[in-house]
């Protein structure tokens, strides 16, 4: 049979802080990943392509300024999309 130890609660306090400190201290000090410290799933650099998508972008944004009318329901976009695919209409 195994001896029995007894533990004041001074002791217990102290042994599990010193658990505690360490615990969170390898918490704090362990690498996270993050999708900003992964950027490959963006593909190669693409200066001009950027740019275009930007004044893409830009120039719906300012349509949708000028004639609120432009806007579709949700429902209505998935009809549009569905159509578009089976017509061949999307890209691959």
């Amino acid at each position: 049979m195994a001896p029995t130890i007894t533990v004041g609660l001074d002791e217990l306090e102290l042994v599990v802080r010193r658990a505690l400190r360490k615990e969170l201290a390898h918490f704090v000090t362990q690498t996270r990943y993050s999708i900003l410290h992964d950027w490959s799933h963006e593909g190669q650099k693409d200066d001009e392509g950027d740019e275009a998508l930007a004044v893409e972008a830009l120039a719906v944004l300012e349509r949708y300024r000028e004639d609120r009318t432009g806007r579709q329901k949700w429902e209505d976009f998935e009809a549009e999309l569905d159509a578009a695919e089976a017509a061949g209409e999307l890209p691959d």
